[in-house]
């Protein structure tokens, strides 16, 4: 074949040779971590960066784009002028490398800000406190996300007052680039504000004026969305239905009433429950409980519990009735027998019939109770019997964000009692007990945190029921201490517990690998007559396993203000708090 045949041959064939793959790797510099997340998003190089079938021809395209790509990725932060260097060089045979050196400039500022109401909401004091917030003002920085984020608010919150038909009449930004100035325009017409109409509940399980307790709204009252969401809430929170649908039909609104339908389905009304476990503190234990949600259409509840351990047995029940607001009262009957080993020949032997009314007042929950107790009490060879009556009162409240291992959370809870031989008591006492836990992330861990402190005031201690003193040690106040072991001795040494009370604990928690973490800890505290007494330490390691039934912990641990002490193991299942 003749050469020049060939020659012409390779010459038009070369177009169609395949070209070597190649890849490319972007970098930005100059940007904070914000921006620079926002102009990857932007960048059309950042998502072809795992490719590997990319040509030279498409990458230099893409590079020539990258510069407007950046520009646009930082107006929604207000730098509307951003200046920037961008390079492409060939690191090695297929590979390329972008550079962006950015300068975003200055920043665009608020000049003028017109947000107004009109219609008939304009006085509306939920819509004036969201404009009174001042969530956008003069000489802030432009961001395009707390515009957006304000009409959204703005839209939602004259909804949920009831003004279904309320519209932006105006929503503008004009934005100066080259003076870096922007002037906003907002303005909300709410039009008129409706109301609920006719509430349709479908229920059998309460009586109608029970149903429309929980719900709590009526026709005729102003709209508002929340409102329904409570009411879905608290139908759900009652217990005694499976589902609950709450709807607000607005298409079939009449002259500014929205019609309200409530869908429920019933919750069957027996349940039983049955369930082991085991600590180092009480070894093996067993529960079996029973409860009716539904005993009749009053809402009226009961339940039935029996935990048994080596050093316990509580046989308890419960009869519950809703009050008042039934979302947030309800008064309790109980009774409860319970035998206790508190550890060094000290027994507990009593029975309670209690009364307390419970009330919820917003994060917080109050029971006022009356119990009467009559208790036997073994300590040593000394038995003595007494009659009590109890009033109390105790409020709790626990906060976290998530209810299986948290990371932000806590919990407070305070009971105060008293015995008065006036009111036909056996013995005169008052006895108050604080406990806190608090979690904190730490980087990828987490701090947790608990404070108890306990006091009571008697004459005589030995007139002090064994149940109403404080004791101390063990997997959930002091570790490396048994169960009970700390607290005041008598003469012949044994542990008879305290006045007064206080344990504390700080424990860093640190993921390993999956559902395994492990953790170190130092606890301190005793239980004593004299708060002038000095407190027990411990310090120690542990390894936490995260499983379906809960936080499984294994702690080592070794006291340190008693140097004859030994390592002692706890074990333990149950919640953070």
């Amino acid at each position: 074949m003749p050469v020049r045949i060939v020659i012409i041959s390779a010459l038009l064939l070369a177009p169609l040779a395949p070209a070597w793959p190649d890849t490319v790797t972007v970098r930005l510099n100059g940007l904070s971590p914000e921006l620079e997340d926002n102009a990857r998003i932007f960048l059309n190089l950042t998502a072809v960066e795992e490719r590997t079938d990319l040509s030279e021809t498409a990458i230099r395209r893409l590079h020539r784009r990258a510069t407007e790509q950046i520009r646009l990725a930082l107006q929604p932060f207000g730098y509307y002028n951003p200046e920037t260097l961008g390079k492409i060089m060939r690191e090695a045979e297929g590979s390329w490398l972008t550079t962006y050196s950015v300068d975003p400039g200055t920043p665009v500022l608020l000049r003028h800000l017109t947000i107004d109401l009109t219609g008939p909401g304009r006085d509306n004091p939920a819509l004036r406190k969201l404009l009174a917030a001042d969530v956008l003002q003069t000489g802030d920085q432009l961001r395009h996300d707390r515009y957006e984020n304000f009409k959204s608010a703005l839209r939602r919150a004259s909804f949920n007052q009831g003004y279904l038909d309320a519209s932006l009449t105006t929503h503008t930004m004009h934005v100066d680039p080259a003076e870096n100035i922007a002037d906003i325009e907002l303005v909300l017409e709410t039009g008129p504000r409706f109301t609920f109409g006719q509430i349709s509940i479908h229920q059998n399980a309460l009586t109608d004026d029970l149903i429309r307790r929980y719900v709590g709204i009526e026709d005729g009252q102003p709209f508002e969305q929340s409102r329904l969401l409570d009411a879905q809430y608290a139908l759900q929170d009652t217990g005694f239905f499976a589902a609950v649908e709450v709807t607000a039909e607005r298409e079939h609104a009449d002259n500014l009433r929205v019609p309200i339908i409530i869908q429920t389905i019933a919750r069957k009304s027996q349940r039983y429950s049955a369930g082991i476990g085991y600590s180092s503190d009480v070894g093996p234990r067993v529960s079996l409980g029973w409860k009716n949600r539904r005993i009749n259409t009053r809402g009226h509840k009961a339940n039935i519990d029996l935990r048994v351990s080596k050093p316990s047995v509580d046989f308890s029940t419960r009869y519950s009735i809703p009050i008042g607001d039934p979302r947030s009262e309800r008064f309790v009957w109980s009774f409860a027998h319970r035998d206790e080993d508190l550890g060094d020949d000290t027994e507990s032997r009593r029975q309670e019939l209690g009364a307390t009314l419970t009330k919820v007042l917003g994060e917080w929950q109050r029971n006022l109770y009356l119990q009467l107790t009559h208790e036997n009490t073994q300590i040593a060879q000394i038995r003595t019997s007494d009659v009590l009556l109890l009033p109390g009162i105790s409020l709790s409240r626990s906060r976290g964000d998530t209810p299986v291992q948290p990371r932000s959370a806590s919990r407070i809870s305070a009971d105060l009692r008293g015995s008065l031989q006036a009111l036909g008591s056996d013995t005169d006492f008052i006895r108050f007990k604080l406990e806190t836990r608090m979690i904190r992330p730490i980087g990828r861990g987490r701090i947790l945190l608990r404070g108890d402190i306990g006091t009571s005031f008697v004459s005589q201690f030995s007139s002090l029921p064994a149940s109403q003193r404080f004791f101390a040690g063990g997997d959930r106040s002091v570790r490396g201490y048994g169960f009970n072991e700390l607290g005041s001795h008598d003469a012949e040494g044994r542990n008879v517990g305290g006045r007064h009370f206080v344990a504390t604990s700080t424990e860093i928690e640190w993921p390993v690998a999956g559902r395994w973490s492990t953790a170190f800890f130092v606890d301190a505290g005793n239980a004593f007559d004299d708060f002038r007494d000095e407190l027990e330490f411990s310090v120690g390691l542990g390894g936490r396993l995260l499983t379906p039934v809960g936080m499984i912990r294994l702690d080592i641990a070794k006291p340190v203000s008693e140097g004859d002490q030994t390592l002692r193991l706890h074990i333990g299942v149950g919640a953070d708090l």
